[in-house]
């Protein structure tokens, strides 16, 4: 009886330690070092609780066989792990991937008794966090080569794949054929692992893909051509980059990113290569705290290597530039008001006041706010930090710090008027020089696009399209606007609007009859067709179509749209007859009188606005028909007075920019002024 009890009792502690066994293994570990303590394990006085590394998930590989009727096919994933098929069916290899691994699937070994060629399709490629079953097998008694032919080969070692792992490497133009036979009823396709370098070349596939049905593949057409590279350089202000900038081209999905260890200036060339007559268009992103713009940034390959695509960044989160005047943004908050806020209350932004006028004055280099003299201020553009000001009589294009109102002299243009940015050069023009140069504001480099030729006894002038260098002619390029790309130009005294292509210096018409003006009702015809009376200031907006005249002499605003064939001309502003005025507003723009309107910018949305110079004033223009034009600021009378928008004075309101926050106007009263 008591050995009855003893195995009883020894089954039931076996039981018990067993249970206590699985259920600690299922407490937290926190809870297993506290029930140790309390059972008095002996590990119980120097603990230390250990924790499993999670293992990454693995994933299969597995192939589907199918024609096999001999023995012996022996399949290998990566040249080591093997498997052995016997049959046709779905087979996994033995060794799982994990995620992020390459895969790649070869025949090891044919099958024979009957002796076969096994192919494989879709036998290479990364494992992406799930397991790979496409992998396909055909074993067929027939099969046939893949070959084809090589053309325009200058050079170097081209490497051709078959499948993504037959390969096969070329070095000269004429017939080729992979080394491995394609089994019928097999699928190939050829692609190219590596173009020619030497020189540099693209090489493209045709008939590169399909099935092999009973004969030899032999249409393969591989056609060489050369390559060039695209890159350019980065400049920094400052020189330190908050963090890495990446430069992509949409058109291919190319990408190079620009490191913050880079040294400025940096040079950088994109990944991929294009062949001649490829386009390109590059983008930047920019680093938290600084702004990035690019220029020169589109195109299209003409057989040379493109290196001149210009990247800086500058401080501060600056918008997009809208026609190389203005900050894209949210202007409906501008009150009117002129220097009314703190602190600049009653106190013109920059420039020499004595009484209600300003003061005329030779520029000093560094002078801040009302010390800074000016002599007939005219166009004005901002890259959100700064303004560049076209001080005319001073010849000198001047650089003013919105945060400090310091003045700098930037560079020397004689007779300087027009002026335009688009965040890397700064772009003007000289009105009796006829001459158009552009400043690298990375590298403080100057370069003439169209040059200043004295003839004796005046600046040569003209009208000629061409090269900018040496052919072309201009005759008073009295205003700016560009995208980084092209620039266009009002050609004042030609009356007509020109275009330079930044990549190739070649101007063109865009519209506009030279030597015939146009008086009396407006010519809304095509383009070249088209009349202006001396256009004297331009928008192109952020739509890159869209292109906005001030046509002075005309006194009307005028689109030319040049999404549309032909550059067609529309007036959405000014009296039909042209007649000078001063209308009440709000009104229609056909129906509004302007008095040479001159500045105009772009909201980059849904407005424009205009200095309706000598209205002295500044009015709204919605770009929406019936383009209703509003009053916003001026009292009309020829002063430089700060005040309310209905009691603010102006002398001749002239260049006008957007920085983001205000609005900002030159007067030919020898001041800058800022609207809240």
């Amino acid at each position: 009886m008591i050995n009855k009890y003893f195995q009883s009792a020894c089954i039931f502690f076996l039981f018990a330690f067993s249970f206590f066994l699985l259920f600690s293994n299922c407490l937290p570990d926190e809870h297993k070092h506290a029930l140790n303590l309390i059972l008095g394990s002996p590990s119980s006085a120097n603990h230390t609780i250990t924790q499993t590394a999670p293992q990454s998930e693995s994933y299969s590989v597995s192939i589907t066989v199918s024609g096999l009727s001999g023995s012996g096919l022996i399949l290998q994933n990566n040249g080591s792990d093997s498997l052995s098929i016997v049959s046709n069916g779905s087979f996994s290899f033995s060794n799982s991937l994990n995620s992020g691994s390459s895969y790649n699937v070869t025949v090891f070994q044919n099958p024979s008794t009957p002796s076969q060629i096994c192919s494989v399709s879709n036998g290479a490629g990364l494992i992406a966090s799930s397991s790979i079953s496409n992998i396909s097998v055909v074993c067929s008694t027939n099969s046939y080569s893949i070959s084809g032919n090589v053309t325009g080969l200058a050079g170097g070692s081209l490497v051709l794949k078959n499948n993504g792992t037959d390969d096969l490497a070329i070095s000269a133009n004429g017939s080729f054929s992979f080394p491995t036979p394609i089994a019928s009823g097999s699928t190939y396709s050829v692609t190219v692992a590596q173009n020619p370098n030497s020189p540099s070349q693209v090489c493209s596939v045709g008939n590169a893909s399909g099935s092999v049905s009973g004969s030899n593949i032999t249409n393969i057409a591989i056609a060489c051509v050369d390559s060039y590279s695209i890159g350019g350089s980065v400049t920094v202000e400052g020189g330190v980059l908050n963090g890495n900038i990446v430069v992509t081209n949409s058109t291919n999905g190319d990408s190079k990113t620009v490191l913050t260890t880079s040294s400025f200036p940096y040079n950088f060339t994109m990944s991929s290569s294009l062949s001649s007559g490829s386009a390109y268009n590059l983008n930047v992103s920019s680093p938290s705290g600084q702004t990035c713009r690019i220029s020169l940034f589109k195109g299209a390959v003409v057989s040379s290597n493109i290196n001149n695509i210009r990247i800086h960044c500058l401080n501060g989160n600056k918008g997009a530039i809208v026609g190389g005047l203005s900050i894209q943004g949210n202007m409906s908050g501008l009150t009117g008001n002129m220097e009314v806020a703190a602190p600049f209350t009653n106190t013109i932004f920059a420039g020499v006041v004595s009484g209600n006028l300003g003061i005329a004055g030779a520029a000093v280099d560094g002078s801040v706010g009302n010390s800074a003299y000016f002599d007939e201020p005219y166009g004005m553009a901002t890259d959100g930090n700064s303004l560049y000001v076209a001080d005319y009589h001073n010849h000198l294009v001047r650089k003013i710090d919105i945060a400090t109102r310091t003045t700098r002299n930037l560079f020397s243009v004689e007779n300087v008027q027009g002026i335009a940015t688009d965040g890397v050069f700064v772009y003007a023009s000289g009105k009796e020089t006829n001459t158009i140069v552009k400043y690298d504001l990375g590298t403080s480099t100057l370069t003439v696009i169209a040059p200043m030729v004295w003839t004796g006894s005046s600046y040569r002038s003209g009208y000629a399209d061409g090269p900018a260098g040496t052919t072309a002619r201009f005759n008073c390029p009295i205003a700016l606007t560009t995208d980084g790309v092209n620039l266009y130009i009002a050609d004042s005294a030609n009356h007509v609007i020109r275009k330079i292509d930044l990549n190739t210096n070649i101007v063109s018409t865009v519209a506009g009859i030279a030597g015939s003006p146009l008086s009396g009702p407006s010519d809304n015809a095509i383009g070249t067709l088209a009349q202006f009376n001396n256009p004297s200031a331009l928008i192109l907006d952020a739509d890159g179509t869209s292109l906005y005249v001030s046509d002075t002499s005309a006194n009307k605003i005028r689109l030319i749209d040049l999404s549309i064939s032909g550059n067609p001309v529309t007036t959405i502003a000014g009296f039909t007859t042209g007649a000078a005025g001063a209308s009440s507003l709000p009104r229609s723009g056909l129906s509004t009188k302007f008095h040479e309107p001159l500045g105009i910018v772009s909201d980059g949305s849904n407005y424009l606005f205009v200095s309706d110079a000598y209205n002295n004033r500044i009015v709204r223009i919605a770009k929406a028909f019936p383009n209703t034009v509003t009053f916003l600021s001026g009292s009309g009378s020829y002063s430089v007075t700060s005040g309310v928008a209905t009691a603010a004075g102006f002398y001749t309101p002239w260049g006008i920019a957007f920085d983001g926050q205000n609005l900002f106007m030159t007067n030919m009263g020898n001041v800058v002024r800022r609207m809240e």
